[in-house]
């Protein structure tokens, strides 16, 4: 019988995950922040902690609460999602019976929340070099990997995978789409500005803006005081309306000054969004500036005027083949499954 432990911040990322590879495991055990019943179907147990450092009780009370789990389920393999506190409870809750561990890191935590402080990059640093495997979905974030630990050997560069989320039967609106979080790191503002200079030769089009976080009032507030553009913010999304902005939309813009492999930019591009994204590392793996998206450099002409001159039908027909080649689904669950059978000899 073939047991997991899957471990990580309550996200979309987990459950897309063990949707990903259902069928694998025999029996899967779940920690997380909060309880996630939409895991019914994959998840045999469910225990929920929430540790966090600016409590060291709480935290100390998550390490026995996880400790206990591992001896309970006796998993085979303990698969981390993201190398934040929760990873950190679960090296040290594993110190006894050293489970191997798989560790997915997201990119903000090699490449932002090291440079953060002292305190968080020996965290990154510690959490790393505890475990046995490590993925990311960026070759950029495979080198921080190497940069903060000396260590390339059992890091491998595998992505989520994304279905082919294009449907024909949608005409395409004029609609340009952000859904990323809220926060500084994802440059929401300057998305508005580029939208806001565009819309004044181009008053036929809408900004729809996903998501939510700290910056969201002061974001309504902007939009509300501009003179040009047409802004819309829709909130927190169910996937299923999530997927009807990407299929309605023409254009998908993403601006982070920091970024890995965005899943969000994989699933518009599935869906005939041309992308419109900063110009990062991460971004430049799959967008070809002037050729099936735009690379905005800062600067020159506003990037969604150079979006509009591309050839949508072109632009959907290279990225869907793009991502059939480099991240389908299939794909990626043999990817994550190889490495799971280096674990079971």
């Amino acid at each position: 019988m073939k047991k997991l432990m899957m471990i990580g911040p309550a996200s979309r990322h987990l459950s897309g995950y063990l949707k990903l590879i259902d069928g694998y495991f025999d029996q899967v055990a779940v920690v997380a922040s909060r309880p996630m019943p939409e895991l019914a179907d994959w998840a045999d147990r469910q225990l929920v902690v929430d540790p966090s450092l600016r409590s060291p009780a709480g935290f100390l009370k998550s390490i026995g609460q996880i400790s206990r789990t591992i001896e309970q389920v006796r998993p085979d393999v303990i698969h981390v999602q993201q190398a934040g506190t929760m990873a950190l409870a679960v090296m040290i809750a594993n110190r006894k019976a050293r489970i191997p561990v798989i560790l997915t890191v997201m990119g903000s935590d090699v490449l932002v929340v090291p440079k953060q402080g002292w305190l968080q990059d020996k965290m990154v640093r510690a959490i790393l070099r505890k475990a046995d495997f490590v993925t990311c979905d960026a070759e950029i974030s495979a080198q921080a990997c190497l940069s903060l630990t000396g260590r390339l050997n059992g890091v491998s560069v595998v992505n989520f995978g994304v279905d082919d989320l294009y449907d024909e039967r949608v005409e395409k609106e004029r609609l340009v789409y952000s859904n990323r979080l809220h926060e500084p790191v994802y440059r929401i503002e300057q998305a508005m500005k580029l939208f806001s200079g565009f819309a004044v030769s181009h008053p036929e089009w809408r900004m729809v803006i996903a998501g939510q976080g700290s910056l969201t009032l002061d974001l309504q507030r902007k939009a509300a005081s501009s003179p040009t553009g047409k802004y819309e913010f829709a909130g927190w999304l169910a996937p299923e309306d999530n997927l009807r902005y990407y299929r309605r939309s023409a254009i998908y813009l993403s601006l982070p000054e920091s970024d890995a492999t965005s899943v969000s930019l994989l699933e518009a591009m599935s869906a005939g969004c041309i992308p419109v994204v900063s110009d990062l590392p991460a971004n430049r793996e799959w967008v070809r500036d002037g050729v099936n998206g735009i690379i905005d450099s800062g600067g020159g002409e506003n990037p969604l005027l150079r979006a509009i001159g591309l050839n949508p039908l072109e632009v959907a027909r290279y990225n869907r083949q793009m991502l059939a080649e480099r991240a389908s689904r299939s794909r990626a669950k043999q990817s994550f499954i190889d490495i799971y059978e280096k674990i079971y000899g």
